[in-house]
């Protein structure tokens, strides 16, 4: 099913860095204060920023103020080395950067710059940059935790004051992306990379798998301009190329041989069909080194999963020849009567409005309640035949049998999907986010099994890509154009 195209464009001229300004929706910054030992500012302090897994390296100098700021820059592992004349060498890290503005102050003692402090622990995540309300999933926390399936969205109900949407007489049920925060409206925004994916004309939006994505950051109260709108923030953050090169292969496998079988009403019911296999894997690497770098990740899922055991009503082998006899119905006055099949080629309407029919039974004595062959249309017939054989004794009302028929008919949803992403470090000023992500796949509707009644397919496609432009002119003058579809 193709959706509404929606384009979404987030465009800043000349926006001014500042302690108040906000983190960008695709991107960290760290920036922090320089000190000397007794706590007083130190300007001219070269802060060297280096990106560990793609080995890029930019400088900033501390104003003033001993202040200095990296301005927008891609989510990943950093080292910073702090150095001045006169001064030992300060080097933090490597600290992980995610969606977030992390505050990161060097104090540097008076020595020779070969003397060397490094600090190796990591940043906490405690966000004190803002007064959003916020949880990051890490990469590796989505990969760990248990679940049926592979999706971020099983995990949303575990953030605090979260709860789903009532269905069918439960409660706290697994929201997915409709998810209840603190008592608010369902109401929520998913975007990739910074861009919004959520369709408006229906609302549905799509994920970025396990191995595809490094974050997903779920902010529920607080959000600053640049998340748009929405109850609750879902951000997924994909992964980038390293300057060496990485690949990986995953499957997620379940079947029904490790399950045990349902109660079903004490029937023998059989263990329900669940074959389910979603793999795919990745690859990345650098195109040119320290500059150009790559990221591209397949996924497929195949599932046959058992629908919802149940009992419908299916024709006995005496019903399949027309054979009637026992039906019973019960009168307004409560007395039994016998069920009578009419022929309808005998219909006659007098002058009074009143239909006569003739039964079978009286136009064929001996017969009893039934239809006659040579009055089956051979097309009823036909239909007849689609319908399966009884497998359960069934209920006998009124001479009906009811619900003799025990299914559960195995379903299938394959879908596979693709993501690149390019990162370019066109000038040591100038970096350049390209994504891409499309996913296809298809739900066929089964029913009972008696196809083609009761059974259709709907086929489903989306495509998203965004571009992010990040040019820093000076330490305090930065423009940022990003352009966004969602299809």
């Amino acid at each position: 099913m193709r959706n509404l195209m929606r384009c979404s464009i987030a465009f800043a001229m000349f926006l001014f860095v500042s302690l108040t300004f906000a983190q960008n929706t695709n991107s960290g910054n760290i920036r922090g204060t320089v000190t000397d030992a007794n706590g007083a500012v130190l300007p001219g302090v070269t802060v060297t920023v280096e990106d560990v897994d793609k080995g890029v390296t930019k400088s900033y100098v501390t104003d003033g103020s001993g202040l200095y700021d990296t301005g927008s820059i891609v989510p990943d592992h950093y080292t910073l080395t702090f150095t001045r004349d006169g001064f030992s060498t300060f080097v933090r890290g490597p600290v992980t950067l995610r969606v977030q503005t992390l505050t990161i102050d060097g104090s540097l003692k008076v020595g020779v710059t070969a003397q060397t402090v490094r600090v190796t622990t990591d940043v906490p995540l405690l966000q004190t940059e803002t007064g959003a309300q916020s949880t990051t999933l890490a990469e590796k926390e989505l990969q760990d935790l248990p679940q049926v399936g592979a999706s971020w969205e099983n995990f949303v109900i575990l953030m605090p004051g979260t709860s789903g949407t009532p269905t069918g007489g439960l409660s706290n049920v697994d929201p997915g992306q409709t998810a209840s925060v603190n008592g608010n409206a369902v109401f929520y925004n998913v975007l990739g990379d910074g861009i919004t994916m959520s369709l408006p004309s229906n609302g549905n939006s799509y994920d970025y798998n396990f191995d595809t994505l490094s974050e997903v950051k779920i902010v529920s109260n607080g959000f600053s301009a640049e998340y748009e709108n929405g109850g609750v923030i879902y951000n997924q953050i994909s992964k980038g190329g390293t300057s060496h090169f990485h690949g990986d292969a995953f499957e997620y496998f379940q079947n029904n041989a490790l399950n045990a079988a349902p109660y079903a009403f004490g029937t023998n019911a059989r263990v329900p069909i669940l074959h389910s296999n979603y793999f795919g894997g990745s690859v990345g690497g650098p195109i040119i080194k320290n500059k150009l770098f790559f990221f591209f990740n397949y996924d497929y899922s195949q599932n046959y999963g058992g629908s919802s055991n149940g009992f419908v009503t299916v024709p006995t082998a005496a019903m399949r020849a027309g054979n009637f006899n026992g039906l019973t119905y019960t009168t307004s006055t409560g007395a039994t009567e016998p069920l009578l099949i009419y022929d309808p080629t005998t219909q006659t309407v007098d002058a009074d409005g009143v239909v006569h029919r003739q039964t079978f039974a009286s136009e064929y004595p001996g017969s009893g309640n039934q239809i006659p062959a040579t009055l089956v249309d051979p097309v009823a017939k036909a239909i007849e035949a689609y319908y399966p054989q009884p497998n359960v004794p069934g209920t006998v009302v009124d001479g009906v049998t009811t619900n003799n028929y025990f299914y559960n008919i195995p379903a299938n949803s394959p879908g596979h999907a693709f993501f690149g992403r390019g990162d370019y470090d066109i000038t040591s000023t100038n970096h350049l986010t390209l994504t891409d992500f499309q996913s296809f796949g298809s739900s066929p509707n089964l029913g009972i099994g008696i196809c083609p009644i009761d059974c259709n397919v709907a086929n489903n496609s989306a495509i998203t890509a965004q571009g992010t432009d990040v040019w820093t002119f000076s330490a305090d003058t930065i423009n940022e154009f990003r352009f966004g579809v969602t299809d």
